[in-house]
């Protein structure tokens, strides 16, 4: 095997391997006109692959959305992604451009940039297009030029390795879902019937601790708190307190107000949010604990930052939920539909891991 060869090489400029420019279509997020569309719209954010959300493609008559096959750099966060598709950004994106740059190679390329990036900071010591163009990165070399095919290739050898594993992970959940399924239709009614509940009727209903950003040491344990995204999880911790709980959503009463989230695995909850199980303890699996997530976020129309759902309100609050002749919960039925849902979902994954690996060779 011959020995792998390195060179530097400026990143952009007259001598660089990119061609390096600001943006094209910086648009402020107050100015985006048309909110619903399938354009990412790009800013400097390391989540998401840098997405905040999904634009129309018709943003004004002079404003053109960059093409894909690119890789975004954020001036003062020095976030590092690659665009497959064209995109909108917020303000102060930098766009490298290669014409070997694909969608494999560029995810062997963003690791070198971000070790390179990591060196700036923001505020005046920035990635501006000045700087991009001076600094230096290492790339694998061939007869002296960069191998942009061994990158390609590299790459493609991951991503081959990680999808067989995942792909194997999701033919086990389904062959567990159909199993599961078999065991609750032969329980289920399926005559469907409903009825409303106090929530202090049917579940239990505790209290977060809370736990300040000062006091957080970094750890493994996530920490839940009163957002919308990430399934909760604001942080994660090695704290320990009394809110350590595990198979039980989190319900935030503060922040963004009734938002639900299944947490199969330990976890701490901030005092934002609520935990809540079913009062009988054989009813809380994790597909009966997602139904009755869905039925909680229905009730958010009712509260606001200013109308929190606090305990008392909590306690009162009625949620729909399917009923035995005997108005006993039908609990095999919510697991049933849930496991269906996940089922279908488990195909949809594979199939398109399968298309992923497909493409691949």
């Amino acid at each position: 095997m011959n020995k792998l060869e390195w060179k530097e090489f400026f990143i952009g400029g007259k001598e660089g391997v990119f061609e390096v420019n600001a943006s094209q279509c910086e648009i402020d997020e107050i100015n985006i006109k048309n909110k619903i569309g399938k354009t990412p719209y790009i800013t400097r954010s390391s989540k998401n692959n840098g997405i905040k959300d999904f634009i129309s493609d018709f943003q004004g008559e002079n404003i053109v959305a960059n093409d894909g096959n690119a890789i975004a750099i954020g001036l003062d966060t020095q976030t590092v992604t690659y665009q497959e598709n064209a995109f909108f950004t917020g303000q102060n994106i930098q766009v490298l451009r290669h014409n070997n740059l694909n969608k494999y190679n560029a995810f062997y390329i963003i690791p070198l940039l971000e070790k390179q990036l990591k060196f700036l900071e923001w505020g005046g010591n920035g990635a501006t297009l000045e700087r991009l163009n001076r600094m230096k990165i290492m790339f694998p070399i061939k007869n002296n030029e960069i191998d942009w095919e061994y990158m390609s290739n590299k790459v493609k050898e991951l991503f081959n390795n990680k999808f067989k594993s995942l792909l194997n992970s999701l033919n086990n959940d389904l062959d567990e879902y159909n199993a599961l399924i078999i065991q609750c239709q032969n329980k289920v009614d399926f005559n469907e019937s409903y009825q409303e509940y106090f929530m202090d009727e049917i579940v239990n209903i505790k209290s977060g601790t809370r736990l300040t950003r000062a006091n957080m040491i970094k750890g493994n344990t996530p920490f839940v708190g009163a957002t919308e995204r990430n399934n909760g999880i604001t942080n994660y911790v090695s704290n320990i307190n009394k809110s350590l709980d595990r198979n039980i959503l989190g319900v935030n009463y503060n922040g963004s107000v009734c938002e639900a989230f299944y947490h199969p695995y330990f976890t701490l909850f901030s005092d934002d949010v609520k935990r809540i199980s079913f009062k009988n303890k054989e009813y809380n699996n994790e597909q009966s604990l997602l139904y009755l997530a869905t039925a909680i976020r229905k009730q958010k129309i009712a509260y606001s930052y200013g109308y929190k759902f606090k305990s008392g309100r909590m306690k009162r609050q009625k949620i729909i939920l399917p009923t035995k002749e005997n108005n006993e919960l039908d609990i095999e039925y919510m697991r049933f539909k849930v496991l269906s849902i996940q089922k279908k979902k488990t195909v949809e994954k594979i199939k398109y891991i399968e298309s992923m690996l497909n493409e691949i060779k």
